[in-house]
């Protein structure tokens, strides 16, 4: 289990705020945080990193204690054993792939021969990063991340929107690759993403980033494990909607749909192909 309790203030577009979390997370699952910007998406993964401080919290993983205020813990960010990936790749310019993948941990020869085999970067390894493109840092960035944590116990790997700035074929790729990676290696695994079908696609639990006047809360959200669609409430006309459904825009009656009252532009909501004519999650 993963725990993760604490509390910061964070400076937003409207003032201040305080974060909040208190989560039990399972292990080797992918968990996705999602919520609008400036909800402190970020933040949350920094202080799980150690990169943020915190003046009161709890970050346990399994039986190793990374943060316990009352009792003054607080490991540094290298005795975390956690790999991070940033959402532009923050790779280091005048490193070459190889050597970039390697910083994590050189020492780890088996496990960096087959992270570099599983991304598909044999043919890039000598290759300035500056000349890479989007999907290609993305990939040495998660490589590097990686080869630092594989062969450790309770090693967790962070995500901060790493699918965001690329085409849909390379995020495609990228989060059937991520999927693989988690199952394979038994990683806990957290991402942050903006795209809600993406965190459908990906995720074994979502965290949601709930906004109040002065207080943003992280609460849990269980996806259906069963295979659906994932729509999006685009316009509401009348007595249709207009959703967002894999991409295309389609048109649907009202009264087709089990809706709350509170149904609005922007919803998410989840289509069970069993039952297609009938909305069964929504947030």
């Amino acid at each position: 289990m993963l725990h993760i309790e604490f509390s910061k203030q964070l400076e937003g577009a409207r003032g201040p705020f305080e974060l909040e979390a208190n989560l039990d997370l399972k292990t080797q699952q992918i968990s996705v945080l999602c919520g609008p910007s400036g909800a402190g998406k970020s933040s949350f993964l920094r202080v799980l990193a150690g990169l943020e401080l915190v003046k009161k919290g709890r970050i346990c993983f399994k039986e190793s204690v990374w943060l316990d205020t009352t009792q003054k813990i607080c490991l540094p960010p290298q005795k975390r054993p956690l790999g991070f990936v940033f959402q532009d790749g923050a790779l280091f310019p005048h490193l070459n792939v190889y050597d970039n993948i390697i910083f994590g941990n050189p020492r780890h020869q088996a496990h960096i021969e087959e992270v570099i085999s599983l991304m598909g970067l044999e043919g890039l390894l000598k290759h300035p990063t500056p000349m890479l493109s989007g999907g290609q840092v993305q990939r040495v960035a998660l490589a590097r991340a990686l080869v630092r944590i594989l062969g450790q116990p309770n090693a967790l790997l962070c995500l901060d929107e790493p699918l965001s700035a690329l085409d849909a074929d390379a995020r495609a790729h990228l989060q059937e690759q991520l999927k693989y990676i988690s199952a394979h290696f038994k990683l806990t695994t957290l991402i942050i993403t903006h795209d809600l079908l993406e965190a459908y696609k990906l995720a074994h639990n979502l965290i949601w980033i709930e906004e109040k006047p002065q207080k943003h809360t992280c609460l849990m959200r269980d996806f259906k494990t069963q295979e659906g669609l994932c729509a999006r409430v685009l316009e509401i006309k009348g007595q249709s909607v207009e959703l967002v459904l894999e991409r295309q825009i389609v048109s649907l009656p009202l009264n087709s749909l089990q809706t709350p009252q509170t149904l609005k532009e922007g919803d998410l909501w989840v289509l069970i192909p069993q039952r297609a004519e009938r909305v069964d999650w929504h947030l």
